[in-house]
């Protein structure tokens, strides 16, 4: 099956200082401007506009689709050398943060998955008593840079099985993607689970998340089908069941 991030560029309309122009993006690259511009909580529009701006003041200014690309790796080398701490999330307002930025990591980047599969799976982020006893009653882990910015978290369940327990969130933020953020939250959660004597972990990993926990030694028990509603009927969204011995 081929990735989606192997397609041509995409002619897309857009307006800069209030005159029209157009931009041709890979759609990975398109994706990974909305979530900038999200995150920073302005315009798609007004973040070329400040990218355009920058690259006029450089003494061989490159093309505005080569400036986008250049501006996005440089957000992704930023990151890998922002500090990042690790904390057990507690309260409410971590819960919240990380109900948003799962929202974000499910819609807003690259994804096997298609917008109605992705809206099925996540409409709205989460929030409220109810997500908040869910990981209340879960070993959250969190990673987030100096300036408190979430990047990351995962979260372990327990079982009622001796000796299991279960990975139930892994998450990583966009720019924070290729970092070894995802390897550095496992083994943290890895060493809890050992902790608590512990012998087995399970999950059940989406198509983004498989390779990743793959990597880190679990194994693919079977491929499952879980249905979800969507405004466009129901979605069939496919996931892996894995496990690994400690």
């Amino acid at each position: 099956m081929a990735q989606p991030y192997y397609h041509p560029p995409v002619k897309r309309s857009i307006t800069i200082a209030g005159h029209a122009t157009s931009i041709s993006l890979e759609p990975v690259f398109w994706d990974w401007l909305k979530t900038e511009a999200a995150t920073r909580q302005i315009p798609i529009n007004a973040l070329v506009a400040q990218i355009d701006l920058e690259r006029m003041q450089s003494d061989t200014p490159p093309g505005l689709a080569s400036a986008v690309r250049l501006w996005l790796a440089a957000q992704l080398q930023q990151n890998a050398q922002a500090e990042v701490t690790f904390r057990w999330a507690n309260g409410e307002a971590d819960y919240t943060r990380l109900g948003q930025l799962m929202f974000d990591a499910v819609h807003a980047l690259p994804s096997p998955y298609s917008e109605d599969e992705r809206i099925a799976w996540m409409p709205e982020p989460r929030s409220g008593p109810v997500w908040n006893d869910r990981l209340a009653k879960q070993n959250v882990l969190l990673a987030e840079t100096d300036g408190d910015e979430a990047l990351g978290f995962m979260s372990l369940e327990q079982l009622e099985k001796a000796g299991h327990a279960y990975v139930d969130f892994a998450y990583i933020a966009g720019p924070a993607r290729g970092s070894g953020l995802f390897r550095a939250l496992y083994e943290q959660i890895e060493d809890e689970a050992r902790a608590q004597g512990k012998h087995r972990l399970e999950t059940h990993a989406s198509l983004m998340a498989q390779p990743a926990f793959a990597a880190m030694g679990f194994a693919v028990l079977h491929e499952e089908q879980v249905e979800m509603a969507s405004p466009h009927g129901p979605q069939k969204l496919r996931r892996f069941a894995m496990r690994k011995s400690l």
